[in-house]
């Protein structure tokens, strides 16, 4: 209920607490690097007529991104910002039911006073302690609050293949939203329109169909031993922003390290003892790190039925079959379970 009725004012706490330095500028600075390698692909992408292109690249320019926390209404940082902006909020002392019904009252008196002003583009629609990443795509914006960009996702002292296989990853799935099944169908400003040719539309949908079938073979067990078949249209939209996410992360990072192999700008060092491992091999054990967990075989076959995403397992396992940047990595022979020779592959 603290988060309901005063989620910037305990996000004001949190992110002294949690987020510190220039985190909110280098996670800024990656998610730049991760939309020029996205801006740089298109022109790649020889199944893109020109129109096509142009409005993709158009789009991908108007994307807003939201970082750690709002600096407006309130400057989430600053105290008397926050405290002017719950001033007119009455919070009394022993009096539970009162505050509920005061704070709803103030909650709707703020959303019918700013029908008659200009849209605040730049605040987050999430408290900052919020652990969750979004794509809007009627605003056509990104959103990372502070409580999603910490350890094991992000954490600012943390070398770049860590970060950028955490963080990185989960912003390019945002911006991959965008250009999914459904995020396609809105242009640059947010509105509903087909700005898709014909023959554009077409090769996106034969190749959203090879992630349908590839994860439409996935199976998890249920509590007796049964297997479950993933859905694989209904996960499609998040399987194409897993896969796109993992590969603009990838090539972002990779094109930082090589610039500066030195280590004078980024820092890439190696982690104490896992001096074995090469920077490309723990960007990729990374990335599983950050999806990776257990869930109860009941829980799992009833996520199939209502979960957009795929399970864990396939979120980290069926993305990496489909890189060839990580059949490198660890030397997998082609046509071995991780490196199969027919391999899915869309932004």
């Amino acid at each position: 209920m603290v988060n309901e009725n005063l989620g910037d004012m305990a996000g004001h706490f949190f992110v002294k607490a949690t987020f510190p330095g220039h985190s909110q500028d280098q996670v800024n600075d990656m998610i730049k690097s991760i939309r020029w390698s996205f801006e740089k692909n298109f022109w790649q992408y020889d199944w893109l007529d020109q129109r096509t292109r142009q409005e993709a690249l158009q789009k991908l320019k108007a994307i807003t991104q939201k970082v750690g926390y709002s600096t407006s209404s309130p400057d989430v940082m600053s105290s008397a910002s926050v405290e002017e902006f719950y001033r007119t909020l009455d919070i009394r002392k022993g009096d539970h039911f009162g505050n509920q019904v005061r704070s709803s009252a103030w909650k709707m008196e703020n959303m019918l006073r700013s029908v008659s002003q200009p849209e605040n583009r730049i605040k987050l629609e999430s408290i900052p302690q919020t652990v969750n990443a979004f794509y809007n795509p009627t605003k056509n914006s990104i959103e990372m609050p502070a409580g999603m960009l910490q350890p094991p996702f992000y954490h600012i002292e943390n070398p770049e293949y860590l970060n950028f296989a955490g963080i990185g990853a989960v912003a390019a799935h945002e911006l991959g939203h965008a250009f999914d099944n459904r995020g396609r169908s809105y242009d640059e400003t947010g509105a509903l329109r087909d700005w898709w040719t014909e023959s554009s539309a077409a090769a996106f949908e034969e190749k959203s169909k090879c992630f349908i079938d590839q994860y439409s073979e996935y199976t998890v067990k249920g509590p007796d031993g049964t297997d479950h078949f993933v859905n694989g249209w209904g996960t499609l939209g998040e399987n194409i922003a897993d896969n796109g996410g993992l590969k603009l992360a990838y090539e972002s990072w990779r094109q930082r390290y090589r610039s500066d192999l030195a280590g004078r700008k980024y820092n890439n060092g190696h982690l104490p003892g896992l001096e074995s491992r090469t920077a490309e091999q723990l960007f990729f054990i990374q990335f599983a790190r950050s999806f990776c967990g257990n869930t109860a075989p009941d829980e799992e076959v009833r996520r199939l039925k209502d979960d957009s995403h795929s399970p864990r397992k396939y979120r980290i396992n069926g993305v990496v079959q489909n890189s060839a940047y990580f059949a490198q990595a660890f030397q997998c022979k082609l046509g071995t379970p991780m490196n199969p020779a027919k391999k899915c592959i869309l932004w």
